[in-house]
């Protein structure tokens, strides 16, 4: 194929490309504006025609890796959907609800990349490769560790196509494409959150049965009850309007290779 120069031909490249594989698998991070020194750590595993595995490794903002990481995982077979939380495994009904579930504490870690693979199995508004007014920046060069993939050379440093284009607001979506094999290996959405954001998410915060919630969940997170107090009696102040943005970042990427049946259920 001849060089690309258009934005969204790069995007339709891509699309096409993760239609194709019968299988994925990679490992990154999620940097976001609420913890940007303790970026979320991630694995997937995928296999048509849904088979889905994600796990991440979380950690408090406050206290970052000076304390145990929160490790979670969501299975799918197919047939079972399942979800270990804090050590406690629980079954969603359908697919849909299974990600949904694991969608705001992975900071959209989840479906970033299913929805690229499985498009038809989310139904998400807006997803990132829909975007539209898609344009080609500078090319750019990511260096990343060795990635090991069906069709890509070793190596640390990717040379990418960058795009940028509109999912839900004006030039919010940044894509890195690497050029030799069109696989995604970073993605920064962005947004901005207004001041009447800010009112509907405290006021929503603040209502007893959230609080209740946070409580319990800090709880088995072993956090001492003054700062549990301390993180309450904040919720009144911590949302400010602000520019919030989430990177995420494939470090190791592979395709189409073999993946067990054994890999998307969970050994309980």
């Amino acid at each position: 194929m001849g060089e690309i120069v258009k934005g969204q031909n790069i995007l339709e490249r891509l699309v096409e490309t993760y239609a194709s594989f019968h299988s994925y698998s990679d490992t990154g991070t999620v940097d976001s504006a609420d913890s940007p020194a303790v970026p979320i750590e991630f694995q997937t595993d995928f296999k048509r025609p849904l088979c889905f595995r994600f796990s991440w490794l979380s950690w408090h903002p406050k206290f970052g890796k000076t304390r145990p990481a929160k490790e979670t995982t969501i299975w799918s077979d197919g047939k079972q959907f399942i979800t270990s939380f804090h050590g406690e495994f629980e079954a969603a009904e359908r697919f849909s609800l299974l990600v949904a579930g694991a969608t705001g504490v992975s900071k959209g870690a989840v479906h970033i990349i299913l929805n690229v693979l499985s498009p038809e199995s989310l139904g998400l508004y807006n997803p990132w490769h829909e975007m539209i007014d898609v344009r080609r920046l500078d090319d750019q060069a990511l260096d990343l560790p060795d990635v090991s993939s069906s069709s890509s050379s070793n190596g640390s440093v990717r040379d990418c196509y960058c795009i940028r284009g509109t999912s839900r607001a004006v030039d919010d979506t940044d894509v890195w494409v690497e050029k030799d094999t069109f696989i995604v290996r970073r993605i920064k959405e962005t947004s901005v959150i207004t001041e009447q954001q800010c009112e509907e998410m405290r006021a929503f915060a603040q209502r007893p049965d959230q609080v209740e919630m946070m409580v319990r969940a800090l709880r088995k997170e072993g956090i001492a009850e003054e700062v549990i107090a301390e993180t309450i009696a904040g919720l009144a102040t911590i949302f400010k309007p602000r520019t919030h943005f989430s990177e995420y970042t494939y470090k190791s990427v592979r395709v189409n290779q073999v993946l067990e049946d054994s890999v998307f259920i969970p050994s309980i």
